[in-house]
């Protein structure tokens, strides 16, 4: 494995840690899935735009982060979703 890809990953689970108080995604529907990843990317967006982003640097990096494991978690429901 590329070390920026296991960088980043542990990155990854780092935050998911974090946020294991909320519960899993395991149940989640697709859709309200999608909604929490847009408004992420929005975030990332506003970031981005702003002629100051280096001063923004960590918070751009902390998104980045955001919508991988948002996109891992639809990913994952894809793959363990039944569709009728």
């Amino acid at each position: 494995m590329r070390e920026e890809v296991k960088q980043f990953a542990e990155e990854m689970e780092k935050i998911l840690l974090e946020n294991d108080f909320k519960g899993g995604w395991e149940n989640c529907e697709i859709s309200y899935l999608y909604c929490l990843l847009y408004a992420k990317i929005e975030k990332f967006k506003s970031l981005m735009e702003n002629e100051l982003y280096e001063d923004f640097k960590k918070d751009i990096q902390r998104k980045t982060i955001d919508i991988a494991n948002y996109c891992m978690m639809i990913h994952e429901r894809l793959n363990t979703k039944i569709f009728v």
